[in-house]
Protein backbone atom coordinates (compact mmCIF):
# COMPACT_ATOMS: atom_id res chain seq x y z
CA UNK A 1 0.00 0.00 0.00
CA UNK A 2 2.71 2.57 0.76
CA UNK A 3 3.98 1.97 -2.41
CA UNK A 4 1.45 2.48 -4.49
CA UNK A 5 0.23 5.99 -2.24
CA UNK A 6 3.75 6.86 -3.59
CA UNK A 7 3.66 5.52 -7.17
CA UNK A 8 0.04 6.54 -7.94
CA UNK A 9 -0.06 10.29 -7.69
CA UNK A 10 3.49 10.25 -10.07
CA UNK A 11 2.21 8.42 -12.22
CA UNK A 12 -1.51 9.97 -12.46
CA UNK A 13 0.88 13.85 -12.73
CA UNK A 14 2.67 12.26 -15.48
CA UNK A 15 -0.34 11.34 -17.12
CA UNK A 16 -2.17 14.49 -16.65
CA UNK A 17 0.49 16.71 -17.44
CA UNK A 18 1.89 17.75 -21.31
CA UNK A 19 3.62 19.83 -23.14
CA UNK A 20 2.93 20.64 -26.95
CA UNK A 21 6.37 20.50 -27.75
CA UNK A 22 6.67 17.29 -26.54
CA UNK A 23 3.56 15.61 -26.32
CA UNK A 24 4.13 12.56 -28.56
CA UNK A 25 7.53 11.54 -26.39
CA UNK A 26 5.64 12.01 -23.42
CA UNK A 27 2.27 9.79 -24.70
CA UNK A 28 4.52 6.83 -25.28
CA UNK A 29 6.33 7.03 -21.81
CA UNK A 30 2.47 7.59 -20.26
CA UNK A 31 1.39 4.52 -21.81
CA UNK A 32 4.04 2.09 -20.16
CA UNK A 33 2.72 3.24 -17.21
CA UNK A 34 -0.66 2.11 -18.16
CA UNK A 35 -2.22 -1.60 -18.66
CA UNK A 36 -5.22 -3.40 -20.17
CA UNK A 37 -8.22 -1.62 -22.25
CA UNK A 38 -7.38 1.96 -20.03
CA UNK A 39 -4.09 2.00 -22.05
CA UNK A 40 -5.87 1.63 -25.67
CA UNK A 41 -8.21 4.15 -24.53
CA UNK A 42 -5.89 6.86 -23.52
CA UNK A 43 -3.71 6.44 -26.49
CA UNK A 44 -6.80 7.56 -28.65
CA UNK A 45 -8.04 9.98 -26.13
CA UNK A 46 -4.29 11.69 -26.32
CA UNK A 47 -4.44 11.37 -30.51
CA UNK A 48 -7.97 11.86 -31.64
CA UNK A 49 -8.61 14.62 -28.70
CA UNK A 50 -5.21 16.08 -26.49
CA UNK A 51 -3.03 16.09 -29.02
CA UNK A 52 -4.75 18.13 -31.38
CA UNK A 53 -5.85 20.62 -29.28
CA UNK A 54 -2.52 20.69 -27.55
CA UNK A 55 -0.78 22.10 -30.72
CA UNK A 56 -3.30 23.89 -32.19
CA UNK A 57 -3.67 26.26 -28.74
CA UNK A 58 0.36 26.36 -27.96
CA UNK A 59 -0.65 24.56 -24.43
CA UNK A 60 1.80 23.14 -21.59
CA UNK A 61 -0.55 21.52 -18.44
CA UNK A 62 1.47 20.78 -15.17
CA UNK A 63 -0.12 18.23 -12.80
CA UNK A 64 0.69 18.35 -8.92
CA UNK A 65 -0.48 15.76 -6.86
CA UNK A 66 -1.57 17.63 -3.61
CA UNK A 67 -2.62 14.52 -1.41
CA UNK A 68 -3.25 10.46 -1.95
CA UNK A 69 -5.35 7.99 -0.07
CA UNK A 70 -5.91 4.45 -0.70
CA UNK A 71 -9.49 3.45 -0.58
CA UNK A 72 -9.33 -0.10 -1.62
CA UNK A 73 -6.50 -2.87 -1.97
CA UNK A 74 -6.51 -6.87 -2.45
CA UNK A 75 -2.64 -8.29 -3.52
CA UNK A 76 -3.26 -7.66 -7.08
CA UNK A 77 -4.93 -4.14 -7.15
CA UNK A 78 -5.13 -0.98 -5.41
CA UNK A 79 -7.64 2.21 -6.00
CA UNK A 80 -6.16 5.23 -4.47
CA UNK A 81 -8.07 8.94 -4.85
CA UNK A 82 -5.50 11.72 -5.74
CA UNK A 83 -6.52 15.08 -4.89
CA UNK A 84 -4.65 16.67 -7.95
CA UNK A 85 -3.60 20.09 -9.54
CA UNK A 86 -3.46 20.74 -13.29
CA UNK A 87 -1.92 24.54 -14.21
CA UNK A 88 -2.56 25.31 -17.75
CA UNK A 89 -1.13 28.04 -20.00
CA UNK A 90 -1.68 28.32 -23.57
CA UNK A 91 -1.09 30.88 -26.51
CA UNK A 92 -4.68 32.51 -25.51
CA UNK A 93 -3.39 32.88 -21.79
CA UNK A 94 0.21 33.33 -20.35
CA UNK A 95 -1.04 33.06 -16.98
CA UNK A 96 -1.57 29.65 -15.58
CA UNK A 97 -5.84 28.65 -15.21
CA UNK A 98 -5.45 26.22 -12.25
CA UNK A 99 -7.95 23.26 -12.44
CA UNK A 100 -8.61 21.09 -9.45
CA UNK A 101 -9.21 17.35 -10.19
CA UNK A 102 -9.96 14.38 -8.01
CA UNK A 103 -9.03 10.92 -9.67
CA UNK A 104 -9.78 7.39 -8.75
CA UNK A 105 -6.92 5.38 -10.40
CA UNK A 106 -7.18 1.74 -10.10
CA UNK A 107 -3.41 0.09 -9.75
CA UNK A 108 -3.04 -3.41 -11.17
CA UNK A 109 0.07 -5.57 -10.67
CA UNK A 110 1.65 -6.89 -13.91
CA UNK A 111 4.66 -8.71 -13.05
CA UNK A 112 6.82 -7.10 -10.76
CA UNK A 113 5.20 -3.46 -11.84
CA UNK A 114 2.00 -1.74 -10.64
CA UNK A 115 0.45 -0.02 -13.80
CA UNK A 116 -2.86 2.22 -13.49
CA UNK A 117 -6.00 0.12 -15.51
CA UNK A 118 -8.47 2.23 -14.86
CA UNK A 119 -8.83 5.86 -14.02
CA UNK A 120 -11.96 7.79 -12.94
CA UNK A 121 -12.96 11.95 -12.65
CA UNK A 122 -14.64 12.20 -9.27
Amino acid sequence: RAQIAEQGPRIVEQMLSYNYKTIDAQSAQIESLLTGSFKSEFSKAMDSEIKPLAVKNQTVVQAKASDVGVMSSTPTTVKVLVFVNQAKVGADSQTPAVDQNRVIATMSKVGERWLISKVDAF
